[in-house]
């Protein structure tokens, strides 16, 4: 195929190995990549750029092999963490380096066009230590754009950013990506970051990939408890989990419905309800914590640990020590690591 391709991919980096990895990504296609602290995230892409050893496998670009090449002939755009930005130099004297380094006859004119075109041309002579997170990061991208990379790969963008920070970078980089139609691979700690921007993702976890694809089929079949905690899901029950509590009628339910790692499903998608009744299971309330449009209750089903979402205001919570009812909204339930389909809520 045209584009990225990613084959057996291994590295190691003192007692840590990352491996094996494989995808492929076409011109214009991004790849969200996620997992916790230390999954090997920023190792891969440091393996791909070529600042760390492919001792195994391969990575190819339009059919050119790369793994054997130095990270300047690789024709990538590369920004770590840190950006990387040069302290001694303006905005312009930072997207200006990359060209300069090739002797770009027209450097100066395409440095001040990507300047404009990310909005950054009353920026130019200000210097990064001046500058605020989401600046930092359009000049970082400005600058991974000045040689006119091949394919991009982008570190963390969005560390550091308060929400409309990370809005606006969110927006101007779909749409940069969009225009130049590159292959791309964006770290992510956060699932909703990478969904916001690809339409498919590769989970990390202790150097191994858990799984490539969709967010869809992500949140339609989670292929593990940690994809399923990593998702979001806040009630995750292993098959032990469900046995451990004989005395639960939910958790007898769960139990027929489970995948063969068990089942998870959203606090958002347990509804507390007045009184009882048919498609109902009791629930006690231990805790209540804040959330930013609700609050969480966290309490138990005849012992089985539940986490409920409340959307209603404060002088409408339960108290702790309250014995209340919830439903579960249709085809809620995840089984982890079925191959079915989401299930129906039990009744």
């Amino acid at each position: 195929m045209s584009g990225l391709v990613v084959r057996g991919l291994r590295t190691r980096v003192g007692d840590f190995s990352l491996g094996p990895i494989g995808f492929e990504l076409r011109p214009g296609e991004v790849l969200g990549l996620l997992g916790p602290s230390g999954s090997g995230k920023t190792t891969l892409l440091r393996a791909l750029s070529g600042f760390l050893p492919v001792p195994e496998g391969s990575v190819s670009l339009e059919g050119r092999p790369l793994a054997a090449l130095p990270p300047e002939e690789r024709g990538v755009g590369y920004v770590p963490q840190g950006l990387g930005l040069l302290p001694h130099r303006t905005v312009l004297g930072n997207v200006l380096y990359p060209l300069e380094l090739r002797a770009r006859r027209d450097a100066r004119a395409r440095a001040l066009a990507l300047l404009s075109d990310l909005g950054l041309t009353v920026l130019r002579d200000r210097y990064p230590g001046t500058l605020s997170g989401g600046e930092r990061q359009r000049v970082a991208m400005a600058r991974a754009l000045a040689a006119e990379p091949r394919w991009l790969l982008w570190d963390e963008p969005f560390a550091g950013l308060d929400l409309e920070a990370r809005e606006d970078l969110l927006d101007l980089l779909g749409a940069t990506l969009e225009t130049h139609h590159l292959p791309t691979v964006i770290v992510a700690h956060e699932p909703a970051v990478a969904f916001s921007l690809g339409r498919r993702f590769l989970l990390l976890q202790d150097g191994q990939a858990r799984f490539e694809g969709s967010p869809e089929e992500l949140r339609r079949r989670p292929p593990s408890a940690f994809a399923a905690r990593f998702l979001g899901c806040e009630n995750v029950l292993s098959f032990e989990d469900l046995e451990r509590y004989p005395g639960s009628r939910l958790a007898r339910s769960l139990r027929s419905l489970a995948g063969p790692e068990g089942v998870a499903l959203f606090s958002r998608d347990l509804l507390p309800v007045s009184g009882g009744g048919p498609g109902t299971w009791p629930f006690t309330l231990n805790r209540l914590l804040p959330l930013p449009d609700g609050w969480l209750l966290k309490g138990d089903s005849e012992g089985l640990p539940l986490r409920v979402h409340h959307p209603e205001t404060p002088g409408a919570l339960p108290a702790p020590g309250t014995r209340l009812s919830v439903s579960l909204r249709s085809e809620a339930l995840l089984p982890l690591g079925a191959s079915e389909a989401p299930v129906h809520a039990p009744q």
